[in-house]
């Protein structure tokens, strides 16, 4: 768990500060919605009268009507553990759902409800067939053995079939003709087999070896069987069911360069369907040889999903994004996303990270967990979310109000066709910056781009930096490019910060970046009036640099800038130092106190305060008077910057911790504090960790990302301006009372002897609260408050 301590040197005079009790209730922050999602790797479902489409995210399942492509309904479950899901038919058709912990969930999603749950008593990996309401056929796997089970509610399980070792299963749409996959010492087996009608018993089965390693199998209703293996090549098997000894008949298909990633057959097995990563999906008929091709689809093709009819089919493209198709046009019918959030690694499942930890011999339960980020910004005007992808240089835009996605587009131009082979070695510019100005008109973005490290070339460290300034169109509301910088602070320079101007420096129509070298450039627009106007009508507004603060001898990935709001002082974190900059002449001011105490993570100026993150610490320092106000102690990661959100006419900071639990697994608790004060006004805890925190622009909420890609909504509601001035005067002198104490400014007890039941308080009053000491603990920040109550408010005896 995250340590977190606090510390204030000074007694300065506080402004407003507020705070939340966990019984009092008096302000009322809260999570007032949660929405977004990605995709948890199990198969979309077609309803049967293929009316309606179902995908399950990382937040509820969802379900879309075809013909207006809009969510009609969602239902509200944990999807932690869901490993797949199928139609249950009937006059009210619901959706059945299997967990790892061997349950399966009945959900009426027309009503949005939980039915019942079934209790199966193994771990499911599959939904094979839904024979009735209480009868079930199921693929379960357990101690590296796949087994298919027949499961009645009365009469519990009876397993049919079982394959050790087994990697794959495939069964056909019937549900008559089944294939495994197993692997043992270094031997490829394929084991084919047939089920009696009633799916009861198995009929006859049959194993032979294959040559190639297998990543993906089908099975048609007429007993062939498709095996997709790592080379490209697409292997067909014949009469495998027949009961003679001999090796089945084979026929190899050849047209993918790289692994063949799914395999499914038509209903009426003409067609065989494939997909990898070459992003084409590729159609076989069987009879012709002859083939077919969608290319230039969305991103690698990891499963594909035959409707009931077979007159749609449903792509998994990329684990981020499903498309709808029609089998007969291949026009698309439903385009779904999920948000498409880059993180920077994700938890360990927390049985891995207990054996880590034993394998380390470290089991300490405050071991600091690692940077789970994303990069995660809010579009000022529209207040939408903007996502930088992993793939394709592309943001995704999603529309936070309507929870779905509203566009995406392409910052740099990457190669469209899938990556194959060593194409792989050539990477796709990355995102690594996105900054707007307050209105909302102007957009900033950085995205650099890796030399390939093929054929041991002189040039394989070289990058490709470009700063690019976007204007908003506004009459589409689309982006477009004004201006492209190459090399924006020389060559091979990477750019770790920019920032907007204030409204007072040009309207806010200026932006400020900072090199890992150190040196910082101030760019402007060059106005209507430098460019003029000609007979072809206006020019394309350019930006330019305007200043430049030469960079430093030292290179260094810890770099932050900060701008005040007159627009008159810049703040430059390099390292663990703190310049300040005259932001009329660009040249140092001066060189701050060492406040950091290790390598910068965030810097904001708030009002008169310098709020700066680092490493180890959450410092707030007096500009005014040059001194440090309070600090706190806690662990932030490289990607720090983004868990931390500042809001400026509050005066409010918002900080995300993450934190190991007893058994292992990331949770998170977000700190509300006033800038004043290092005790927190509100904690919200939460059942996973944190990825990212952002002021919702014009407003005093923050938005926050967990690791599942969900966005909430933290916001403070249903408080009046009468109770906030009060809460403030009175959280004022707590504030005070606690400066006080720090320096044990000792104020005499004077007592009204005609009010004997008034609680009458001083700072003496204080002393089992801050204990004489300057250092509190994290569970100290939490309960600091309570205790100031316990002192206000004691029991009656």
């Amino acid at each position: 768990m995250t340590e977190m301590s606090a510390t204030t040197t000074t007694a300065g005079t506080s402004t407003s500060h507020k705070k939340q009790s966990n019984n009092a209730g008096l302000n009322s922050w809260s999570v007032t919605k949660t929405v977004g999602g990605k995709f948890t790797g199990v198969n979309p479902l077609f309803t049967t009268d293929k009316s309606h489409f179902i995908v399950l995210t990382s937040l509820e399942v969802r379900v879309y009507l075809l013909s207006t492509r809009q969510c009609v309904r969602s239902v509200a479950i944990d999807t932690s553990n869901v490993t797949d899901m199928s139609i249950m038919g009937g006059d009210n058709e619901r959706i059945l759902l299997s967990r790892s912990t061997g349950e399966c969930v009945v959900v009426n999603w027309q009503e949005r409800q939980v039915e019942r749950t079934i209790e199966v008593g193994t771990p499911i990996r599959k939904i094979i067939t839904v024979l009735s309401d209480d009868k079930f056929l199921f693929l379960s796997e357990h101690n590296h053995e796949l087994q298919l089970i027949r499961h009645d509610t009365q009469n519990g399980n009876q397993i049919i079939t079982q394959r050790k070792n087994g990697r794959l299963f495939a069964i056909s749409n019937s549900g008559k003709y089944f294939a495994f996959y197993s692997y043992h010492k270094k031997t490829e087996y394929i084991t084919a087999g047939q089920l009696a009608d009633d799916s009861e018993s198995l009929v006859r089965e049959r194993t032979f070896k294959r040559s190639r390693p297998v990543l993906s199998l089908a099975v048609s209703d007429d007993g062939l069987v498709a095996v997709g293996s790592t080379t490209g090549v697409v292997d067909l098997y014949y009469e495998c069911f027949t009961a003679t000894e001999s090796e089945p008949a084979m026929r190899a298909l050849k047209w993918h360069v790289d692994s063949v990633l799914t395999l499914s057959f038509s209903l009426d097995g003409d067609y065989l369907l494939s997909g990898g990563k070459e992003k084409v999906l590729v159609f076989w008929q069987l009879d012709t040889d002859n083939t077919q091709f969608l290319p230039r689809l969305g991103g690698e093709v990891r499963n594909i999903i035959v409707d009931p009819s077979s007159e749609l089919y449903a792509l998994t493209l990329g684990g981020d994004e499903v498309l709808v198709l029609s089998a007969v046009d291949l026009i698309s019918r439903l385009q779904v996303s999920g948000v498409k959030a880059n993180f920077t690694k994700l938890p360990n499942d927390p049985e891995k990270e207990r054996k880590r930890r034993k394998k380390n011999g470290n089991d300490d339960e405050n071991d600091r967990v690692g940077d789970f980020t994303a990069q995660f910004y809010i579009d000022p005007k529209t207040k939408n979310g903007y996502f930088p992808t992993k793939s394709s240089s592309q943001i995704q835009i999603y529309d936070i109000a309507k929870d779905e996605q509203d566009s995406v587009f392409t910052v740099a131009s990457t190669i469209q066709t899938g990556k194959v082979r060593k194409e792989e070695l050539i990477e796709d510019p990355q995102v690594n910056q996105v900054a707007f100005t307050y209105d909302g008109r102007w957009m900033a973005t950085v995205d650099e781009t890796m030399s390939p490290a093929i054929d041991g070339l002189l040039s394989k460290d070289d990058k490709e930096v470009s700063l690019k300034f976007w204007h908003r169109n506004e009459k589409s509301g689309k982006w477009e490019l004004a201006t492209r910088v190459a090399s924006p602070h020389g060559a091979n320079k990477s750019v770790l910060d920019i920032i907007p101007a204030d409204q007072s420096y040009h309207n806010g129509h200026a932006f400020v970046s900072a090199a890992n070298d150190g040196g910082v450039r101030l760019w402007r627009p060059s106005t209507i009036n430098e460019i003029g106007n000609n007979k072809a009508g206006p020019r394309t507004v350019a930006w330019s640099v305007r200043k430049i603060l030469p960079p430093g001898s030292m290179t260094s990935s810890a770099v932050a800038l900060t701008w005040s709001e007159d627009s008159s002082v810049i703040i430059l974190g390099f390292e663990t130092s703190t310049y300040v900059i005259d932001a009329s002449n660009f040249m140092v001011h001066r060189i701050m106190p060492n406040i950091l105490a290790s390598r910068v993570r965030s810097l904001k100026i708030v009002g008169n305060y310098l709020v700066a993150l680092s490493k180890t610490r959450l410092v707030v320092w007096n500009l005014l008077n040059d001194s440090q106000l309070w600090s706190v102690y806690v662990q932030a990661p490289q990607g720090g910057r983004r868990l931390i959100a500042y809001d400026n006419s509050s005066q409010r900071i918002a900080l995300a911790v993450n934190y190991f639990t007893k058994d292992y697994k990331v949770e998170s608790k977000t700190y509300i504090f006033d800038v004043t004060s290092p005790m927190p006004i509100h904690i919200e805890s939460h059942n996973q960790g944190i990825s990212a925190v952002n002021l919702v622009p014009g407003t005093h909420s923050f938005n926050i990302l967990d690791v599942n890609a969900r966005i909430s909504t933290l916001e403070l509601r249903g408080v009046s301006t009468t109770t906030d001035h009060t809460k403030q005067d009175f959280s004022s002198e707590i504030t005070h009372l606690y400066n006080l104490k720090q320096h044990a400014k000792i104020v005499p007890e004077v007592v009204d002897e005609d009010e004997d039941n008034l609680q009458v308080l001083n700072v003496n009053s204080f002393d089992k609260v801050f204990d004489g000491s300057a250092e509190y603990s994290l569970d100290s920040l939490e309960t600091l408050f309570d205790k100031v109550l316990g002192v206000i408010s004691p029991r009656r005896k």
